[in-house]
């Protein structure tokens, strides 16, 4: 905020509790959390700053635990209430927008959701064995895309979809690319560009779909596995992947323009990716895969989505064939 005053009052607090409080803090750590030169607005020190974002970091590798825990109790709440309610269980990757669905659901009285984050290979296998009913899979699925036959992406999860016994239903569109600290360089263009003696790179750990995606660009250009930057960050999430740039931690990363833009990175788009859930045929004619499509298709959830930077929700709610969209089926 700049002032101590201004962050007291938009605490609720007075400055003065706010400062000795700043002061105890500074006293247990032995460092400054604030430095203010004369006449001008407070900020954070150097300590401060990285203590700010490792805490942003911890709760962004908690978030997906959190999220699952509160929509568990959430449907607990609900079976309670309403114990004829169909449910819906969602399996896959941590998704910004799936509270959202799950809440514009339960307030148009449709289906509970149940919410599992094993990512989205794990969440096809659990599908498959009929341990849930969709998943949610961003895939690109562009012309150019780089998860086409023979892929780490499609290798991986498309031997969990097969024609005539599966089906996609669109959700939306969001960007991927580069994340970069605002201090890097100009002319970082590429992933091929961070290949540099020395730098840290954060992504998402090996065998998820977020990271055979990056492999996949890595190799379309030109790269091989062994060339990767030496010093790879793993984080479990995609907002820890932006936090571990943003707190210095990583010198660069791979992750969506939204994260980007909520920790102040520099984005270098380098793929669209197209959002879906997916679930078995026979599913699709439910009930609750109806109340979905019509939830997903309102102006409601649209104005949600397109309020995440990078993404987009045109069409969504509509059925989408595997053979026309998946890059190994055409």
């Amino acid at each position: 905020m700049g002032s101590i005053g201004r962050a007291a009052e938009a605490l609720g607090l007075s400055y003065r509790h706010v400062w000795g409080v700043i002061q105890q803090w500074e006293e247990t750590f032995g460092q400054p959390l604030l430095e203010a030169l004369p006449g001008q607005a407070a900020r954070l020190s150097d300590f401060g700053e990285r203590l700010y974002w490792a805490e942003r970091r911890s709760q962004a590798r908690a978030a997906p635990q959190a999220e699952a825990l509160a929509a568990a109790l959430d449907h607990a709440v609900a079976s309670a209430r309403w114990p004829e309610r169909p449910r819906i269980r969602f399996s896959g990757g941590y998704e910004p927008w799936l509270d959202s669905l799950r809440q514009a659901l339960e307030i148009a009285g449709g289906p509970g959701m149940t919410i599992e984050y094993p990512g989205a290979v794990e969440g096809l296998a659990r599908m498959n064995a009929g341990q849930c009913d969709i998943v949610g899979l961003a895939l690109a699925v562009d012309a150019d895309s780089p998860c086409g036959r023979g892929s780490r992406i499609q290798q991986a999860i498309g031997r969990h979809l097969r024609l005539g016994e599966h089906k996609l239903i669109r959700v939306g569109e969001r960007m991927q690319g580069l994340l970069l600290p605002r201090s890097m360089p100009v002319g970082l263009v590429g992933l091929a560009d961070l290949l540099r003696p020395g730098v840290r790179f954060a992504c998402r750990p090996q065998g998820t779909a977020n990271r055979m995606l990056m492999e996949d660009l890595w190799q379309a250009e030109g790269g091989a596995a062994n060339d990767m930057p030496a010093e790879v960050v793993e984080e479990p999430t995609q907002a820890a992947v932006a936090m571990a740039v943003a707190a210095g931690a990583a010198d660069g990363g791979f992750g969506t323009e939204m994260h980007a833009l909520a920790c102040g990175l520099g984005f270098v788009p380098l793929v669209r990716e197209q959002i879906f859930v997916a679930c078995r045929k026979p599913f699709l004619d439910t009930p609750q895969v109806a109340a979905l499509r019509d939830t997903l298709a309102t102006p409601h959830f649209q104005g949600i989505l397109e309020g995440l930077p990078g993404h987009r929700g045109p069409g969504a709610g509509g059925v989408i064939s595997l053979r026309r969209t998946l890059p190994w089926y055409k």
